[in-house]
């Protein structure tokens, strides 16, 4: 990865959870709470290198920090500390995931079916978005985040029907981050990772760093990461802590 790419993704990660570049190099344990978390019981862990960045829920950031200063974890914490502190019927673990980024010379395309059709959207297609939206279920929907008013935004066409979406929203100045729709009766097609990957050409033409998240258990999606090219580079966790 470009050196001054990789900065980059290590300087918005540090400020997202309010510390510095430098304290990541470290290797240990960073916790800080986060303001639109509060109330929400939520713990989230981002694992980059050998570092554990932790945003909590603000009520719970002195219990958090107290319980790491007590343990005799010399290592970053993991998911599995949190269930040691509070104990493991008080901690409800979600689905983790990863974010990926793609390395420009990694970049692999492959090529597509002469049936279907490859294009930029804008907003006077907004009535094909809305007919595949139609199509899936709203955690399909939300999980995906496809709009049409987003930077930029692929479509794939059957005939006339749009049956595969991707778009971007910036994250910071140069990093964007991927969603992707596919219709579900066309799905096992390849279609997501080429409409994915003519986004992530015209990202890397235009000096992009290119993010895609996806869930573990989602296979389809992790496929679509590796095919084009994408490397893991972090590791999230989201925790909900049931007790104070």
């Amino acid at each position: 990865m470009d050196k001054k790419f990789e900065h980059e993704i290590k300087e918005y990660w540090a400020n997202r959870y309010n510390c510095n570049p430098e304290d990541i190099a470290q290797g240990r344990t960073i916790v800080n709470s986060i303001d639109h978390l509060e109330g929400s019981k939520k713990v989230y862990i981002s694992y980059l290198d050998d570092c554990s960045l932790v945003a909590v829920d603000p009520l719970y950031l002195n219990k958090v920090k107290s319980l790491i200063e007590e343990s005799s974890i010399s290592r970053a914490i993991l998911v599995g500390d949190l269930k040691e502190f509070f104990g493991k019927d008080n901690v409800f673990i979600f689905t983790p995931g990863y974010v990926t980024y793609l390395i420009p010379e990694n970049f692999s395309l492959g090529t597509l079916d002469k049936k279907f059709n490859i294009r930029q959207l804008d907003k006077k297609d907004n009535q094909y978005l809305e007919i595949l939206n139609g199509a899936c279920t709203k955690r399909e929907l939300e999980y995906a985040f496809v709009e049409i008013d987003h930077p930029v935004i692929f479509g794939c066409f059957y005939e006339d029907q749009l049956v595969a979406v991707a778009s971007f929203i910036f994250w910071g100045d140069h990093i964007v981050d991927i969603g992707v729709l596919t219709h579900p009766e066309y799905r096992g097609k390849g279609l997501g990772k080429t409409v994915v990957g003519a986004l992530c050409k015209w990202g890397i033409d235009n000096d992009k760093i290119l993010q895609y998240r996806f869930e573990i258990t989602n296979i389809g999606s992790g496929k679509i990461a590796e095919s084009l090219g994408f490397t893991k580079y972090i590791k999230e966790e989201e925790v909900e802590i049931l007790v104070l």
